[in-house]
């Protein structure tokens, strides 16, 4: 698996260290690129492909940042009480083809435009719409596209996930219940083509695997592309099932640095073999 060099966290490298010793004859997931070392080389390789020795390594807890899912829902929100706010202003409003002043040879739906656009700069409701719209094209630009990143911070007592633009902040205690499954996107059904071939049904296409922690509402759902062989490496958690939700994306390489964080928290446990 081919991956650009990066520099390891301290506590996760202790992680790292503390697995393979552990089980040197089992393969681990490499915290620098996601590759599959076995334990006894996994030092060696952590050295020389990613680090210039032990001084370059990062203090502190490692921040996981990943791509914000949740703020895509929060936009659409905003879109609805954005458009339903826009609608009962208009609706107040004067009639613009009556009130507004049309020059000759003006557009009349360009004067009805401009008309409204004054009539709620005048007041501070139409104030506070027109601000609400720069946050709803924000939301519309940012949710969906990579830029909308979730920072996640595991510590020996808990884990928090910081939602991009303050959407909020979730914090779990640690010990916490994990669960692991896999990701699915619904794909519609097609009633069949012009030349007369088949309808096809919905149906579910796999997208990734998913790390669950906590239970109920407040858990943290984290997606990833790639299994990484989670797995296999390690016990801890219990099988869940297929899910088409989640909070945040981390790629793979982020994915093995959240399992050593919660191994160093003593949550996930090196599976014996």
């Amino acid at each position: 698996m081919s991956a650009s060099p990066r520099t390891v966290a301290r506590v996760t490298w202790q992680a790292a260290a503390h697995r393979a010793a552990l089980a040197p004859e089992r393969r681990l997931p490499c915290p620098g690129c996601a590759a599959s070392v076995k334990g006894a080389n996994l030092a060696d390789h952590v050295h020389r492909v990613h680090l210039t020795g032990p001084a370059a390594m990062a203090p502190g807890h490692p921040i996981h940042v990943g791509h914000d899912r949740r703020l895509r829902r929060a936009g659409r929100w905003a879109v609805a009480a954005w458009l339903a706010a826009l609608a009962g202003l208009v609706a107040l409003a004067p009639d613009p083809f009556t009130t507004a002043a049309t020059a000759v040879g003006d557009d009349p739906t360009a004067a009805a435009v401009r008309h409204h656009a004054a009539a709620l700069a005048r007041t501070p409701a139409g104030l506070a719409l027109l601000a609400g719209s720069a946050l709803v094209v924000v939301a519309l630009v940012a949710g969906p596209t990579e830029r909308a990143r979730a920072r996640l911070v595991v510590t020996d007592r808990e884990v928090v996930l910081q939602h991009r633009f303050g959407t909020g902040i979730v914090r779990l205690a640690l010990p916490s219940p994990l669960e692991v499954g896999t990701l699915v996107r619904r794909l519609g059904a097609s009633g069949g083509g012009e030349d007369g071939g088949p309808a096809s049904e919905a149906y579910d296409e796999r997208v990734g695997t998913y790390l669950r922690i906590g239970a109920g509402r407040g858990a943290i759902t984290i997606g990833c592309p790639q299994g990484t062989r989670l797995r296999k490496h390690w016990g801890g958690w219990s099988g869940g099932p297929t899910r088409r939700r989640w909070d945040v994306t981390l790629t793979p390489v982020e994915l093995v640095g959240l399992q050593y964080a919660l191994a160093a928290a003593g949550v996930l446990a090196p599976r014996p073999g």
